[in-house]
């Protein structure tokens, strides 16, 4: 069990939107990173909220997140914790529709740590959790934002791959490239230049 407490109301907000994206949302896809590859798809949601009911996977607020900057939610693969924005339960109507987005972006990188995926870059991870997010997104009615910054150039990358991602294809690392060049813009503007997208993460619930 994670011995960081979780946050009670922020749970079951998780879980709740876990519950509803899992119906209401399509992709699948191979996500394919060095020398392997995972399917990404609904199904993931209900593996991550299989471990966030027990705590294996704490779910607390993001004030709590030493190292957020500019970001409405995070996810903590070394301690397993999702970092939420404790106003998001409050959310409703279009309001709601981005912080449930957050939701689903989390839980992709959730869905790696419970499948302990190894040779899996960070700039990767980051660009199927875009994906699965661009998917609610859509599915919401939204679509790719017209400004002219470094995350509205990710969202578009990651809407441009939304056909493929929902046909069952395999995106190889030369496919993801303009998504994971534009995550990694957008991180390094975000976190510092010395984010490094090409850092392999250690993955798997209970490993640090």
């Amino acid at each position: 069990m994670n011995p960081n407490k979780t946050d009670g109301r922020l749970k079951e907000h998780a879980l709740d939107v876990l519950a509803r994206v899992a119906t209401a949302v399509r992709f699948d896809f191979v996500v394919k990173d060095y020398d392997a590859a995972w399917r990404v798809a609904p199904h993931a949601f209900g593996s991550v909220a299989s471990a966030i009911r027990p705590d294996m996977i704490a779910v607390k607020k993001l004030s709590e997140s030493p190292v957020v900057l500019e970001a409405g939610a995070a996810y903590d693969h070394y301690n397993d914790i999702m970092y939420i924005d404790e106003a998001s339960p409050d959310a409703v109507g279009d309001a709601a529709i981005v912080p449930e987005s957050r939701v689903v972006h989390e839980s992709i990188h959730a869905f790696f740590d419970v499948y302990a995926c190894q040779r899996l870059s960070r700039a990767t991870s980051e660009a199927a959790a875009y994906i699965a997010q661009a998917a609610y997104l859509e599915s919401r009615g939204q679509r790719p934002p017209i400004t002219v910054d470094t995350y509205a150039a990710v969202l578009r990358e990651a809407f441009a791959m939304l056909d493929r991602a929902r046909r069952g294809a395999t995106l190889t690392r030369v496919e993801l490239a303009p998504l994971r060049t534009a995550v990694i813009a957008d991180y390094k503007r975000r976190l510092g230049k010395n984010y490094a997208g090409e850092v392999i993460l250690k993955l798997g619930l209970g490993v640090s």
